[in-house]
């Protein structure tokens, strides 16, 4: 039986999680780790586990086989980190860092002690997300040379101060849905390396209420420190080019999720988890739908990734990602942030050979 311990007791934890684990075989949440004593206790009462408000005491006590880590993004590298040298592997939520550097370390910290850290993107999994990576995998898509990552929201901005404080989370909309869709894009499109990101950031809605995600139930708006809206061109080293637009707030038709990948022999089409094939036949145009099954997302991602943790692996299993794609998404994302500082296109320096392998294990 595989011990989890969990630093973070919030809501998506308890919502998106835990429901997940519960159902799981061979994996056991045993103790929980918060900074809110109260969340702790009531995370007790509800689930029947140990209870800590110092994770390192945690870590010491319980001797885990792996951590749920579900802090704020400032957090998520250094605890991460902390977890991996007490010797268990890591599912990390995103984003992996706020900066390339402390990705990066993470990384070369993973593979030096041997150990799994698994980012968070469960978009990965859903049957759309596998079946268009196979798609790329066929050589059905042929050359890639442009994809489009759109996470696009009407009225979305996050109450709590640990999305929209630049203290606790440094980054705004780019970093907690844009990551969503970055990683994705990235994904199908074989992991290329990044070197040049235009960038652009927007706070138009700071201060308008009706414009948060809780509304009508906010009373005030929390002030937003970090932008509502980023949008960036990325550049990468085999000539290809990524789109990016995420956004809290903005004054669309509707809410969207939306990763397009294009190639010379045909390209595929996310709108959620719908896939659409693009592609010619003897000439003629088609577009192709698979038919896809029902699902359970969370159940799938904890149940590869305690096989994983059972079999001792020091990578994340097909389709989750990597430390390695983690930093290289960490890249993208750091351009997109540094171009938008300076108003101007920025080169990205990432060097790949020290990641070490980048895409899964055949």
């Amino acid at each position: 039986m595989i011990k989890l311990c969990t630093i973070g007791a919030g809501s998506w934890v308890q919502e998106g999680h835990m429901p997940a684990i519960r159902e799981v075989d061979g994996i056991k949440l045993i103790a929980v780790s918060d900074v809110d004593e109260r969340r702790v206790k009531l995370f007790q009462e509800k689930y029947g586990v140990k209870g800590y408000s110092d994770y390192n005491e945690m870590l010491a006590k319980e001797s885990p086989d792996a951590v749920l880590v579900a802090v704020p993004h400032v957090l998520h590298a250094k605890v991460a980190s902390q977890v991996l040298e007490a010797g268990a592997h890591v599912y990390l939520e995103k984003p992996m860092a706020t900066n390339l550097e402390d990705a990066m370390a993470l990384a070369q910290l993973a593979k030096k002690r041997g150990k799994m850290v698994m980012i968070g993107h469960e978009h990965r999994f859903g049957q759309g997300s596998v079946i268009a990576r196979r798609l790329l995998e066929s050589g059905r898509l042929g050359r890639i040379y442009h994809s489009k990552a759109e996470y696009v929201r009407r009225r979305g901005i996050p109450a709590g101060p640990t999305f929209v404080t630049k203290e606790l989370a440094k980054g705004g909309a780019l970093f907690d849905i844009g990551s969503h869709v970055i990683d994705l894009a990235m994904f199908l499109s074989n992991f290329p390396r990044p070197v040049k990101a235009y960038g652009r950031t927007y706070m138009n809605f700071s201060e308008r209420r009706e414009m948060f995600s809780n509304y009508p139930k906010t009373q005030r708006s929390n002030r937003l420190e970090v932008e509502d809206t980023a949008l960036g061109l990325v550049t990468f080293e085999d000539g290809s080019t990524m789109f990016v637009e995420a956004s809290w707030a903005s004054f669309t038709k509707v809410d969207r999720r939306h990763v397009a990948v294009m190639g010379d022999k045909g390209g595929v089409d996310l709108e959620g988890n719908d896939l659409s094939f693009m592609t010619t036949v003897d000439g003629e145009f088609m577009n192709s739908q698979p038919i896809q099954g029902q699902q359970f997302l969370y159940q799938d991602i904890w149940r590869k990734f305690s096989e994983a943790v059972s079999s001792n692996l020091s990578s994340a299993p097909f389709p989750g990602t990597t430390a390695q794609q983690g930093v290289l998404e960490m890249a993208v994302m750091e351009g997109i942030y540094r171009s938008a500082e300076r108003g101007e296109e920025v080169r990205i320096d990432v060097n790949v050979r020290e990641l070490g392998w980048v895409d899964h294990d055949a």
